[in-house]
């Protein structure tokens, strides 16, 4: 009933908005993305155009999500390793991709963040294990909440409502 959607949707905002807040003021990313369920939300990437500016590599973030683990990438501006014209335009130089699992460990959605030219320098090991961190003590144990649980696909990733 409505009670539990509104429950719902306050957990969603909940999780996504501290995913967020760590991107911004934890690791200083450029950019995030969280998502999980067909839900997400967006920190400095804009929905209407996500999937048409090549604003993110698709193909990487296909190959992420396929792939299902936990990954640091950096040094991506070197052509021979990515090919993909949005990454050398972009000027990315380093991506975390963290997957978010349901309380049945199935992977559900993810965590990505990634940075261009930045002060510190490109993301590294110990940036990845914060992530994970968020994402298993604090992203997981809140969207488990939701009981909602549907798997991770780029069908679904489409079709994500930015919230």
């Amino acid at each position: 009933g409505m009670y539990e959607e509104v429950h719902v949707r306050s957990l969603y905002d909940q999780a996504f908005g501290q995913a967020l807040a760590f991107a911004e003021e934890g690791l200083r990313a450029d950019r995030a993305m969280v998502t999980y369920a067909g839900n997400g939300r967006l920190y400095r990437l804009d929905a209407a155009s996500l999937w048409t500016t090549e604003l993110i590599s698709l193909s990487l973030l296909k190959s992420l999500i396929e792939a299902g683990e936990p990954r640091l990438l950096v040094h991506m501006v070197e052509p021979d390793r990515f090919t993909a014209t949005s990454v050398l335009i972009t000027g990315i130089t380093s991506v975390l991709f963290v997957p978010i699992r349901s309380r049945s460990s199935e992977v559900c959605g993810f965590y990505y963040l990634d940075n261009r030219v930045r002060q510190g320098g490109p993301f590294q090991e110990k940036d990845l294990k914060q992530v994970e961190a968020v994402v298993s003590g604090t992203l997981e144990p809140i969207l488990a909440e939701t009981g909602v649980s549907r798997p991770m696909s780029w069908e679904l990733l489409m079709k994500t409502c930015w919230i």
